[in-house]
């Protein structure tokens, strides 16, 4: 070989050994970078000729294996939507428990009716009966706003994770348009395809997704359902939030103005369609926000239509029909509006703040005038209506009193909290499973990149050794 040859050589050898290091330091530097894939380059011999003409370096690559990044990202999907189903189903728990929850308030309501049964001529404590009628009306309302908030925050949410989306579905059509003008343009696209992947990443925990690989370098996008989100261009998802969801608004039933999610016309909220969506944590917020908490209100007004129509049996109820409780003001319909939690009252004949006397509720609510300060019989009609054994809808089918109803209501919330939250306990960890998996095959190996290092560094000194012993050669040619 002659001296011009080997020192092309060496030169050739020394850039793509300093091209590895590059490669080599940015992994390192990605170590703790969740979802970098480390990169690595090929290398081959360039023969001219029969004669060796240096070295050449390949394409960059990226580490990784296709089916399990798939596999994970279909989990992330089930993990959003269990994620999400949990909070929500927590929310409704924790408005339903207080405290004081509606078991103790109805309880409280409960002892003060004994008292007012056992002592009828204690002004006290038909005070006392009528602040814990106010309590058990107010613990209603504050469910049944609570309702309200949870759903609320589903469908502002869902408004964010959209806007989240249609801004992942962008970026990666500007990059799938980086990585085609790299590729011909020969220029190295792997830092291209990682910013893709993390954006894709993004969708996939909002929206279950399958990808499908084109000639020139991109990907289109497609819900597991085939709906096309992305190829070439991207289709925006379509979702208005709403400001405030109130007790009837019921998207399912057709009900007020809530919003679904569309792309060019196609439904994919949950249940919508044939191509509606059914994992991510956009599925998880509606289900939320149209299917747990409405049918939580249900039951949470099925409780209060229990507790305002026990007082409007015979022997308890006014002349016009009203009980100790109203359907704000009036009496209970045979099938009374949704949310009547929050607007369960107090009857005004019984409570001062509204221009009632509390006597009313020892000598009866059609009374015009006290009665005889001993006579306990309204009270304690009060006080057996309270505790009657009876059911409150699919709900609560096994009889009970107000309060033992109040207490069986929180424990299915509860229990039905619990359920999804060991749901989501186990997708997060089938999810971090597959993370870990994937990591161990695509992360970056810190003493396999060290041990990298040290070979690249033996390279670099050999080339750079030929190049001064070269550069000897030629000094001493000239000196001849």
């Amino acid at each position: 070989m002659s001296i011009s040859g080997a020192l092309s050589n060496a030169l050739t050898g020394m850039s793509a050994a300093s091209r590895r290091a590059e490669l080599t330091s940015n992994n390192i530097a990605n170590v703790s970078t969740e979802g970098y894939a480390a990169q690595s380059i090929g290398s081959s011999a360039v023969i001219v000729n029969g004669r060796g003409a240096g070295v050449e370096l390949g394409a960059v690559e990226r580490a990784g294996d296709p089916r399990l990044t798939a596999s994970r990202r279909d989990a992330d999907a089930q993990a959003g939507l269990a994620s999400a189903s949990a909070e929500g189903s927590r929310g409704l728990a924790d408005a339903l428990g207080g405290p004081p929850s509606l078991f103790d308030r109805l309880s409280a309501l409960e002892n003060t009716l004994r008292g007012v049964s056992e002592n009828p001529e204690s002004t006290a404590l038909q005070e006392r009966a009528v602040t814990a009628a106010s309590s058990v009306v107010s613990g209603f309302g504050d469910v049944s706003d609570s309702i309200a908030a949870v759903r609320t925050q589903a469908d502002n949410d869902i408004g964010r994770a959209v806007d989240t989306v249609n801004s992942a579905l962008a970026q990666i059509k500007e990059l799938n348009i980086s990585i085609q003008n790299a590729q011909a343009g020969g220029r190295e696209v792997a830092s291209f395809e990682q910013a893709r992947d993390d954006q894709i990443d993004v969708v996939a925990e909002y929206l279950p997704i399958r990808l499908m690989r084109r000639d020139n370098g991109g990907v289109a996008v497609l819900t597991d359902t085939g709906v096309t989100l992305l190829d070439g261009n991207a289709r925006e998802l379509t979702f208005t939030p709403t400001a405030v969801v109130t007790a009837g608004m019921d998207r399912k039933a057709g009900v007020g103005p809530l919003s679904g999610l569309s792309v060019d016309g196609i439904a994919l909220a949950p249940g919508e369609g044939i191509q509606a969506v059914s994992s991510g944590a956009i599925a998880g917020l509606f289900e939320t926000r149209d299917g747990y908490a409405v049918d939580a209100l249900a039951e949470v007004d099925a409780l209060a239509a229990d507790v305002v129509s026990r007082f409007e049996a015979a022997g308890v109820a006014a002349a016009d029909g009203r009980g100790l409780f109203t359907d704000n003001g009036g009496p209970l319909a045979a099938a009374p509006a949704a949310g009547l939690a929050g607007r369960i009252a107090v009857n005004e004949r019984v409570d001062p703040s509204q221009g009632g006397e509390v006597w009313r509720l020892r000598d009866g609510l059609d009374a015009a005038a006290p009665g005889a300060a001993a006579n306990s019989t309204f009270a304690t009609a009060l006080l057996d209506a309270m505790t009657a054994e009876r059911s409150a809808g699919a709900a609560l089918p096994v009889p009970g009193s107000a309060a033992s109803l109040a207490a069986s209501l929180g424990s299915l919330f509860e229990t039905r909290a619990i359920g999804f939250e060991d749901r989501a306990a186990t997708a997060n960890g089938r999810q971090a499973s597959l993370v870990s998996s994937e990591t161990a095959i695509s992360g970056v190996d810190i003493d396999r990149e060290l041990q990298n290092l040290l070979l690249i560094e033996q390279a670099y000194a050999a080339n750079a050794r030929v190049i001064e012993v070269s550069d000897r050669l030629i000094q001493r040619l000239l000196e001849i």
